[in-house]
């Protein structure tokens, strides 16, 4: 994705990680936040007890949009070291009114890339939409950040699709051009400013 990412758009791309080792989500946050970073896109493969659910989404900071999204949201939320009190939530939540509006339209044009271009290239991809709820790693960016669940581990299909490196890259373009068309979007709303 950063490679994708980097070739799309002029832009600083750093990552929080390199491989797979435990960083905790508030060390993500911190990162983002010292980085200064614009955008902060936390990547995600899903996963569920029912083998059959299937498809892509995309989530945004919010009150959660349905039980499902609250329940996936506590699950991921179990790895912080802190947990969100009542008064910190409420903060959270009226700090970034602005971000989580920019973040629903950064979540839009990634997930409207995403399902077209990977429904166009693989059958049966679901288009599962955008999506809010609290996630713990999105609450501290403090910039317009979500989080894109790329597809189920725990469904047979979509686990061999991601063990694919063409798959893997088609994902990552197609985010990408997602958030090209987002800094496009937001470059002609600023300038009507």
């Amino acid at each position: 994705l950063a490679a994708a990412i980097r070739s799309s758009v002029d832009a600083k791309v750093y990552l929080t990680r390199r491989d797979d080792r435990t960083l905790s989500l508030e060390d993500r946050n911190a990162f983002a936040v010292a980085k200064k970073a614009d955008l902060f896109i936390s990547i995600h493969a899903n996963a569920s007890t029912d083998r059959r659910s299937s498809g892509i989404e995309t989530y945004y900071l919010n009150n959660a949009t349905d039980e499902a999204a609250a329940r996936l949201a506590k699950r991921e939320n179990r790895g912080a070291r802190k947990k969100i009190s009542d008064v910190e939530r409420i903060l959270s939540i009226m700090l970034q009114n602005y971000d989580a509006a920019e973040s629903r339209l950064l979540a839009s044009d990634v997930q409207g890339s995403l399902a077209k271009n990977m429904r166009r290239r693989y059958s049966g991809v679901k288009n599962r939409s955008v999506r809010s709820a609290l996630f713990y790693v999105l609450v501290g960016a403090k910039c317009p950040a979500i989080l894109v669940e790329t597809s189920f581990i725990s469904n047979p299909v979509e686990e061999k699709r991601l063990l694919r490196r063409d798959y893997q890259s088609d994902i990552a373009s197609s985010i990408a051009a997602g958030v090209r068309e987002y800094l496009k979007a937001n470059d002609k709303r600023l300038v009507s400013l």
